[in-house]
């Protein structure tokens, strides 16, 4: 069972309120926090975050959220209860995939994601190489989820900590946001650390590494209780 409705407020909002809003930092202490875009090495088996800023233009910016408040997201079941957030899957076929032993949903990925994805793919590929002297190797898309946090969800939602681990791996997941600032919580498994990477609006982060999916977690934590709440949209895309 889910409910749908158009998400996110509407594009006239989003532009009024949207690129001022932040969120309250949570003190981290003895945590990593990554404010800056640019490279950041995780470990020796070379999985590492990408961070970019200012990914679009105005004119693009503002056509992705005419197009992106208008799609139709559900808030579902999991294996927890309901999901604190609102969504939609994509894959490349349009047929359902299995992930954590449920069988989810997809619809093909829409024209306005698919235009946006090859170009800040390029551009991940581009800090990789200036960083490393090696580009991104994880070229094939696969699955992906449309995301919004919003008013709707005490706190304005979240997503529990996870790994995108399924069969296959996949070796990068980019997610671009908008709207609201939020932090995207990387832990390691071997030592219980946390990277915890900012997101501001119109903004990517990339998680990548061959065994980043299996060796870090990432969530998306609520806000604080007395905190104002603003819309995100986050894109996740994933690549084999």
């Amino acid at each position: 069972m889910s409910t749908q409705k158009d998400v996110c407020n509407t594009p006239s909002e989003f532009e009024a309120a949207i690129p001022a809003k932040t969120s309250r930092r949570p003190a981290f202490r003895g945590q990593t926090v990554v404010d800056a875009p640019g490279h950041y090495p995780l470990d020796t088996a070379g999985n590492s975050v990408v961070v970019l800023h200012g990914v679009l233009g105005a004119a693009e910016r503002a056509a992705y959220i005419a197009k992106a408040t208008a799609v139709q997201r559900a808030s579902g079941w999991s294996g927890y209860g309901m999901k604190p957030r609102l969504e939609l899957c994509y894959s490349t076929t349009g047929k359902p995939f299995n992930y954590s032993n449920v069988n989810h949903t997809t619809v093909a990925y829409p024209d306005h994601v698919a235009a946006l994805l090859p170009p800040l793919a390029e551009r991940i590929d581009e800090e990789l190489r200036r960083a490393t002297g090696a580009g991104n190797t994880f070229t094939e898309l696969s699955t992906g989820v449309d995301i919004c946090y919003d008013k709707t969800f005490p706190r304005g939602g979240s997503v529990a900590a996870h790994k995108d681990n399924t069969d296959p791996n996949w070796g990068m997941v980019l997610i671009f946001s908008l709207g609201q600032t939020r932090y995207l919580r990387v832990r390691r498994d071997s030592d219980r650390s946390f990277f915890n990477i900012v997101m501001p609006d119109n903004s990517v982060v990339a998680m990548h590494g061959a065994s980043f999916q299996k060796e870090y977690t990432h969530q998306v934590d609520k806000l604080y209780a007395d905190e104002e709440i603003w819309p995100r949209l986050s894109l996740n895309a994933r690549y084999l």
